[in-house]
């Protein structure tokens, strides 16, 4: 049976005519720009709605499809922490740029003096950096502090914690010396190189070195108040100054008065010297070091708590430099080229560091002040961007690296089995620049947040599995240098990994929220709290504000319930919640809206509701007071 329906007499007259008759009838003449439902809104709503379909995900018009994804691509790149972030991060990189680009040039002028030379220069770097590794505690335990001291205003207890980091240093620093002066052939024995010339040499270039130990742990606790005050700028100043003078004395000592390695060592020792009289002298300048503090020794109270979270940090730093210290001795056992390849590969990576270490010095700075404030939020936003950042740069590093690598290893040495070494393990460690930077970050992040305990253990385990490899590697006879290096990458893995559980997945987590919490404040207005929220296009503060706008204020119905977009928020709020946790700006205040977690507006019940997913946002309106559409 077919069915039929029926058509009013004017439509089927006007349906009989030709095309190009047809016109529309009088009813039908009316200039329609919007869909029927919206004819009978009242303009403010109305305005309201338009103004959040177009922030959150309204298809634009096809001749602004383009430009839409444009727009979204700039989101994706771009973030309103960069600024801040670039304003710590690129001081810290010129100065963290500045000393390897320093140690690589005075590495090749001590290379073109022998493999000998040279491999005697890395095996005393390698055991002094030993020490003086144990005690880098001092730095970044200096950071949080001082962090929190100026967040909260207080002087006072930034200089107190400066001259205590300062006494610690100068104590550990000089018994350390001590140590490793009178005991430098033991230490070089104790790595056993093959070659009895490279021992002698290695002890000349230690026992010199060891002397600028102190002046190294003062430089620790020196950057580490700079960093806590979220100033890279001036120690800038303290890292030039060293450039020159270790630049300028190693040509001399090694181009024209022949010094060999004891003219290295004492250029590098000397040079040690310029960036801590600067440094500390910027500081007592400033007032963040005042004399009175620094002349009275610390009390036991005060100097336990710190050496008790850096008696585990320094076993931590013993244990992982170890498993460096034990693949280093593995290349010295196999002969000079390969403890050569192994130093001139260490410089790659050395050169490289710094953009990563860079992003570090900016976790460490940045999520400490918004941890001090206890904006979650914030923190965590700050630390996804940097993890987008980190992962970008070490990629682009990589790239670059292998790009160029043929005229840099020339720099470093001209002998073929070296080259052959280095080129080898080369593609391995291009590779895992990514990695080192999300591991350099995830550490970062878990200092900022004080958790250096956890940091340890995850760093202590990581050691495990590199000793197993290790072992593995030489007990198979299959040593080289890119399964020595495969090794050394396993860390990078197991920090990243480890970073990333306590961070976003741990209920100890300093960046989640507590459970039943709502989020905190944030200063930047609905900004992206993450790479994938910036692909997103998430402007919830834009839509909100022109809904406020809009929107008079009717008598205060209930609001809809509003789901965070990372879906793990909920904020399901009438308007006097909206009114306490708003701007309070007149007509109400809107509600917290990093996140996505939605705003209510002057009291109107309008709620936006997004869903996290690219183009899916919901508008609803539950005012109460709006008149009835007309249909």
């Amino acid at each position: 049976m077919q069915a039929s329906v029926g058509c009013p007499p004017v439509g089927r007259a006007h349906a009989s005519l030709p095309l190009g008759a047809r016109q529309l009838p009088p009813w039908c003449q009316t200039k329609c720009t919007r869909p029927r439902f919206l004819r009978g809104t009242p303009a403010a709503p109305r305005a309201a709605l338009s103004a959040a379909a177009d922030a959150f995900g309204r298809e634009p018009p096809a001749g602004g499809l383009l430009k839409g994804r444009l727009a979204q691509a700039q989101r994706l790149l771009t973030s309103p922490y960069d600024k801040e972030i670039a304003a710590v991060a690129l001081p810290a990189l010129v100065g963290l740029s500045l000393e390897p680009v320093v140690t690589a040039f005075n590495t090749s002028l001590v290379g073109h003096l022998g493999t000998h030379q040279l491999g005697a220069v890395s095996l005393g770097t390698i055991a002094l950096n030993a020490v003086t590794f144990l005690f880098s505690f001092l730095l970044f335990l200096t950071v949080p502090e001082v962090a929190a001291a100026t967040v909260k205003g207080d002087a006072d207890e930034v200089s107190r914690v400066a001259a205590r980091g300062i006494w610690i240093a100068a104590a550990a620093g000089v018994v350390s010396a001590a140590f490793l002066h009178c005991n430098a052939s033991a230490v070089v024995s104790a790595l056993k190189p093959p070659e009895p010339a490279v021992a002698v040499l290695a002890t000349q270039y230690l026992k010199i070195r060891a002397l600028g130990v102190p002046a190294a742990l003062l430089g620790f606790v020196a950057t580490g108040v700079f960093r806590g005050l979220k100033d890279t700028k001036t120690p800038l100043l303290g890292t030039g100054a060293m450039m020159v003078v270790s630049g300028a004395l190693h040509v001399l000592l090694l181009n024209v008065f022949h010094m060999d390695v004891v003219g290295a060592a004492l250029a590098s020792t000397t040079a040690l010297l310029a960036p801590v009289v600067v440094n500390l002298g910027a500081l007592v300048a400033r007032g963040s070091l005042q004399p009175r503090h620094l002349l009275a020794p610390p009390g036991l109270a005060e100097v336990l708590p710190l050496l008790q979270r850096g008696a585990v940090l320094a076993g931590k730093n013993m244990v992982t430099f170890g498993m460096i210290l034990f693949a280093s001795t593995l290349c010295v056992r196999c002969g000079a080229a390969f403890q050569a390849s192994f130093e001139v590969t260490r410089q790659f990576w050395m050169l490289t560091m710094p953009f990563f270490e860079c992003l570090n010095v900016a976790t460490q700075s940045l999520c400490a002040t918004y941890l001090g404030k206890e904006d979650r939020t914030t923190a965590r936003a700050m630390l996804l961007r940097l993890l987008f950042l980190g992962a970008a740069t070490g990629g682009v590093a990589g790239t670059v690296v292998w790009a160029a690598h043929e005229p840099f290893v020339a720099l470093f040495t001209t002998d073929p089995q070296v080259v052959q070494h280095v080129v080898s393990s080369l593609p391995l460690i291009c590779a895992f620049f990514a990695v080192d930077a999300l591991g350099s970050i995830m550490d970062g992040s878990l200092l900022a947040a004080k958790q250096s305990n956890y940091m340890s253990a995850v760093q202590v385990a990581g050691s495990a599995v590199q000793y197993a490899a290790l072992s593995y590697v030489a007990s198979s006879g299959h040593v080289s240098t890119l399964g020595i290096w495969a090794a050394i990458k396993v860390m990078s893995m197991v920090r990243t990994v480890g970073g990333s559980y306590r961070n976003f997945m741990s209920a100890r987590s300093a960046y989640r929220d507590p459970p039943g919490a709502a989020a905190g404040p944030s200063p930047v207005a609905a900004a992206p709290s993450s790479a994938s929220e910036a692909a997103v296009g998430l402007t919830t503060a834009s839509a909100a504000s022109s809904a406020a706008a809009a929107v008079p204020a009717p008598p205060a119905p209930q609001a809809t319930a509003t789901t965070a977009s990372d879906g793990q928020e909920t904020l399901a709020a009438d308007s006097a919640a909206a009114i306490l946790h708003g701007d309070h700006n007149g007509n109400g205040g809107n509600g917290n809206g990093h996140n996505g977690n939605g705003h209510s507006g002057d009291g109107n019940g309008v709620g936006i509701l997004g869903d996290g997913a690219l183009g899916s946002r919901a508008v609803a309106s539950a005012s109460a007071a709006a008149p009835p559409t007309r249909q």
